[in-house]
């Protein structure tokens, strides 16, 4: 990210990282679009982390997005929580 790209890519970012540098993580992701307004996607079965960052959160099953969800203020946990309890 020293370079500023528009477009970040992360593949499970938050996996083996201790709490601390998860939330560390998290606060780094969000200033970084907010200053620069790139886009970070983020492939992760953690859903309690990209709810609290992610604005739009897209499910996939076989490599076909199922739905694409707004989660702008977080609305999107409650449908992630339902999809995910069946």
């Amino acid at each position: 990210m020293l370079n500023e790209p528009h477009l970040v890519v992360l593949d499970e970012p938050f996996n083996f990282l201790d709490p601390s540098s998860q939330n560390l993580l998290k606060s780094i992701m969000t200033e970084y679009q907010q200053r620069t307004g790139a886009t970070v996607i983020i492939s992760s079965h953690n859903l309690q982390h990209t709810v609290d960052i992610s604005t739009r959160i897209a499910l996939l099953e076989h490599g076909h997005i199922i739905s694409d969800l707004d989660n702008t203020e977080g609305k999107a946990r409650e449908q992630l929580e339902e999809y995910f309890r069946t």
